[in-house]
């Protein structure tokens, strides 16, 4: 690309030379080219574009990076919300378990039960989700590039994602109270 430097005028000038062959003898033709139009210029920076790329892109890779560590430690740290939400609604619910219990129902109808209301609330909560990142991705569509703000096997993953987290964290406290003794329980 040519740029005049009346209409673009920099403090240096870049050259782009594509290559198969040896660098160091490119290099120094266009040193001896250099010194036969101005013996004052002065040559520097000589590196292949895959260096310079990699440099520039250097520090997206390390915000992605980062932005997937946060993005995993939320996650995580969702999860564990969740699940000690989860124990303490089923801890409050054991004497209802344990009529259940009592009243003929099997451990595997009240696990199915306890996970299958988490399930229903957390895919409710995706839902909504879902539908306000689509909304906000429109709004913030001109703020990004190269990304595609709708995509919707992103958006499908991540809700999977998040209803399997919330399943796996309803499982534990539902099967820790599923272990206690329903007389016990119903004792108390």
């Amino acid at each position: 690309m040519y740029v005049p430097y009346a209409q673009h005028p920099r403090p240096y000038q870049s050259l782009v030379i594509r290559t198969d062959g040896d660098r160091g003898a490119i290099l120094e033709a266009v040193r001896r080219a250099t010194d036969a139009v101005d013996p004052n210029l002065a040559l520097f920076g000589v590196e292949p574009v895959d260096d310079v790329i990699a440099a520039q892109s250097g520090q997206q890779r390390g915000l992605s990076a980062m932005l997937a560590g946060f993005a995993s430690f939320a996650l995580a740290l969702s999860a564990m919300a969740l699940f000690a939400s989860l124990s303490f609604a089923v801890t409050q619910r054991r004497t209802e378990l344990a009529v259940r219990l009592a009243m003929g129902a099997t451990r595997p109808s009240i696990l199915r039960l306890v996970v299958g209301e988490t399930a229903v609330v957390v895919a409710a909560g995706v839902g909504v989700g879902a539908v306000a990142s689509l909304a906000l991705g429109r709004l913030l569509s001109n703020q990004v590039y190269g990304i595609a703000t709708n995509d919707r096997s992103t958006l499908l993953g991540i809700s999977v994602l998040l209803i399997a987290t919330a399943i796996a964290a309803s499982a534990a406290p539902s099967l820790r109270a599923l272990r206690t003794d329903p007389a016990g329980a119903l004792r108390e």
